[in-house]
């Protein structure tokens, strides 16, 4: 049986967006909060304020680049998909034009196991997601990106996942 998808959508005069999420796995209980999938478009794109949170967001992107900045005036860095680690402060970001791309929230366990990485070495950064990807997990963004819907989008995150 396949996990309930909840999609939220909006379209104004300023753009659209679509967010789809879905609860992983119930084997992935405790090591992932969940998959968020996002799509949105208009101009110019918000910057928007992330928040220190429990969870380490690994961003696929499907999209164009995301800015990511300390600080809302701060130096930017561009950024394809990435792992942003535990932090004590918010992050900003933005997409440098229409974006699409998948957020999985990974529980410190969850990502320790993942990565195979002290979570240490991604404290208060954000890195590129091929530089910490275990081998054999090969270029996730383009095997999801082949899948059509978000249900099958979703269903390769479980079984990589798992």
């Amino acid at each position: 049986m396949s996990a309930e998808l909840r999609v939220r959508r909006d379209d104004s005069g300023l753009g659209s967006w679509e967010l789809v999420t879905r609860v992983p796995d119930a084997r992935l209980r405790g090591y992932v909060g969940v998959y968020q999938g996002y799509v949105e478009s208009g101009s110019p794109a918000p910057l928007r304020q992330e928040v220190p949170i429990p969870l380490i967001p690994l961003i696929v992107n499907l999209g164009s680049p995301w800015n990511v900045a300390v600080s809302a005036t701060g130096l930017q860095v561009s950024r394809d998909s990435f792992v942003a680690g535990l932090s004590v402060s918010s992050a900003y970001v933005g997409a440098a034009g229409p974006a699409t791309c998948i957020q999985v929230n990974l529980t410190p366990l969850g990502a320790h196991m993942f990565f195979g990485l002290p979570m240490h070495e991604l404290a208060n950064d954000v890195v590129p997601l091929e530089d910490v990807l275990p081998q054999g997990v090969g270029p996730l963004a383009d095997a999801l990106e082949d899948k059509e819907h978000w249900r099958e989008r979703f269903a390769l995150l479980d079984a990589i996942l798992l």
